[in-house]
């Protein structure tokens, strides 16, 4: 096995680094092209002109690098294929 000289030693070292960081970049740019959303489920304490028999509320917060739009949201019911959904939003101060 040849012996590896300063020069050679430096210049490997210098392409391990751009290739880690060249998979670093690309993981970053792959991962802010998508949708991020935290979903917070939590009891609700009605108040003003909110309906009065509303206990639940879903509370979701966009993570993402650009806006997002949502339709509705809703839960499955445990044990079957059942949803239910908020259709009608309750707006918040």
């Amino acid at each position: 096995m040849p012996d590896i000289t300063v020069f050679q030693a430096v210049t490997l070292a210098i392409a391990a680094v751009g290739a880690v960081l060249g998979i670093i970049n690309t993981w970053r740019a792959i991962d802010q092209n998508r949708v991020k959303l935290r979903v917070i489920p939590a009891h609700a304490i009605p108040y003003g002109g909110a309906p009065q028999n509303i206990r639940f509320c879903v509370q979701v917060t966009n993570l993402s690098q650009f806006a997002v739009t949502l339709d509705d949201a809703g839960v499955f019911f445990q044990g079957t294929n059942k949803r239910g959904s908020i259709v009608k939003r309750v707006p918040t101060l």
